[in-house]
Order: structure tokens, then C-alpha cells, then sequence
């Protein structure tokens, strides 16, 4: 009997380092993507229009690819941010990480997002270019007029400074 629990032993503890090994292995193919694309700036561009406080990021993706996460140097984790929305963009400080320049040229609203569903129009996400390739941030606003404001004032910047949005 005891032959039993030790090979049942030995086999959840090499699924077990399957699945870690798994893990961490998609996690660096996520950072080593993002490190080929390019640096996001850390300086935001133009003035300040507005700040919002303790807002959800979830994730970053390819512009219509929302299962595939990118890891971006300050956008790798969820958790909550600022974001500071300026004329050319949005600078985003996610807790523990340093802050980054997002040149944001559109924004949306949409239920379902890598690792988050919400009700419908719940998640905010921000369209933004780097190196040629569009990517697509996610934000959840606590209060639903604040996530009002936050897409009228990027709106009103992308239509001010001719942006064409996507």
C-alpha cells in the first residue's frame, strides 16, 4: 500500500514541475517577444489633461489578438495604476513597476479580455502603436463615470491632434 502513495507521489510532483516548467517557459517566450518589438518611453509627450487614480490594468496584446499577453518592461503584471492621460498619450505607473509612455490613438470598451470577463463594456482598452505593430491595453475602471471621463478625454486628444483612430 505504501508502494501505492509513493509512486502516486512522484508522479503529481513531475506534473507538478511540468506545469511550472510550462509556465515559466511561456512567461519568458512573452518577455523575449516584447524585448524584440521595442522600449516603451518612460517621458510622457505633451500636457497633462487629466489623472485617474487606482485603476485595474489587466494586460497587454497584439490589436486584435486578446489571448496572446505581451510583457512589456512596467506593463508585465496586473495590479492597479495610475493613469495620467497627457495630449500625446497615456503614461501609466502600475504598481511595482516603473512607469511607462503609451502614444495611445484609440479607445474602446469590450466584456471579455485575457484572464478577465466583466459585464458588457466594462473593460476599457486602450489602442496604442510601438515599432510599427498596434497593441491593445486593458483597464477596469471601479466607477463607471470614471471610465466615461477617461474615454471622452482620450477621445477628444485623438480627435485634437488628428489622429485617425483605429
Amino acid at each position: 500500500m505504501r508502494t501505492d502513495y509513493l509512486i502516486g507521489g512522484i508522479v503529481c510532483t513531475v506534473l507538478a514541475a511540468l506545469a511550472f516548467w510550462g509556465m515559466w517557459s511561456a512567461w519568458r517566450k512573452r518577455s523575449r517577444r516584447a524585448n524584440g518589438i521595442g522600449e516603451l518611453a518612460n517621458t510622457p509627450v505633451g500636457e497633462l489633461v487629466q489623472s485617474f487614480e487606482r485603476v485595474l490594468y489587466t494586460a497587454t496584446n497584439p490589436l486584435g489578438r486578446p489571448l496572446e499577453r505581451v510583457n512589456f518592461h512596467g506593463l508585465a503584471y496586473r495590479g492597479y495604476a495610475t493613469v495620467a492621460v497627457y495630449s500625446g498619450g497615456l503614461l501609466v505607473s502600475v504598481a511595482g513597476e516603473s512607469a511607462v509612455f503609451l502614444p495611445v490613438n484609440d479607445v474602446y470598451t469590450t466584456n471579455v479580455r485575457a484572464g478577465k470577463a466583466v459585464e458588457s463594456g466594462g473593460l476599457t482598452i486602450a489602442v496604442w502603436e510601438l515599432a510599427g505593430e498596434k497593441f491593445e491595453s486593458g483597464f477596469r475602471f471601479v466607477e463607471a463615470a470614471e471610465q466615461q471621463d477617461f474615454i471622452r478625454v482620450i477621445e477628444a486628444q485623438t480627435l485634437r491632434e488628428g489622429r485617425v483612430n483605429a
